[in-house]
This record gives structure tokens, sequence and C-alpha cells, in this order.
């Protein structure tokens, strides 16, 4: 083989080889547009995700406070029950003294067990 068949040959591999990462270049290019989207939606799709993270967790938080809300609530609800009955028995006691004023057995009575409930709310 002369000089110029081997230089014509080694040009031709140059040449290929130039077109072949020419067309690697712009396969990878397509390759990235195509896959750009799904990338993108990829991204939006774990920020969902992690949104959702936090909110459950903060559902959790809220859920707590309304648990503890509700007891609070019946709490006192019965508190009020409780309050309401001494405050009529003591209200029917007046009523009875003041049809009978010798009879202070109700009013006795009742003083009693305002007495005992305010001890037991501690005075509040």
């Amino acid at each position: 083989m002369d000089i110029n068949t081997v230089l014509t040959v080694f040009l031709g591999l140059c040449a290929a080889i130039t077109a072949i990462g020419s067309a690697a270049t712009y396969i990878g290019k397509a390759k990235n547009k195509i896959t750009e989207p799904d990338k993108r939606q990829d991204e939006r799709i774990q920020n969902c995700e992690n949104r959702i993270r936090e909110l459950d967790s903060q559902i959790g938080e809220l859920r707590e406070y309304l648990k503890n809300d509700k007891n609070k609530i019946e709490e006192l609800e019965k508190a009020l029950k409780s309050a309401n009955a001494i405050q009529l028995q003591c209200l029917l006691a007046l009523l009875k003294n003041a049809k009978d004023p010798h009879n202070t057995a109700d009013i006795d009575k009742a003083t009693a067990a305002l007495e005992s409930y305010m001890i037991e709310r501690g005075g509040d």
C-alpha cells in the first residue's frame, strides 16, 4: 500500500469517527429534549409529594389540638351541668324559704351543696 491509500483510509476513518461523534451529540440532544418534560413532571410530582407529607404532619397536629379541645369542652360541659344543678337547687331552696320562712332545712342543704361544690372547684 502506498502512502496515499493509507492517508485516504486514515482520513476516511477520521471522517467516520467525526460523523459518529456528531450523530451521537445530536442523538444526545434529542434524547434530552424528549426526556425534559418527564424530568419536569418528576420534579413537580416530587414537590407535590413533599407538600402532601407536610400537610399530613400539620393535619396530625391539628387533629391532636382538636382532640384536646374536645376533651376540654366536654369537661366544661360537665362542670356547667354541675354548676347549673347547684344553682337550681339553691334557687329552689330560696323559693321554698320565701314561701315558708320558718323552714330553713332546704336552705341549709343548698348552702352545704354550694360550699361542697365551691371547695371541689377550688373556689373558681
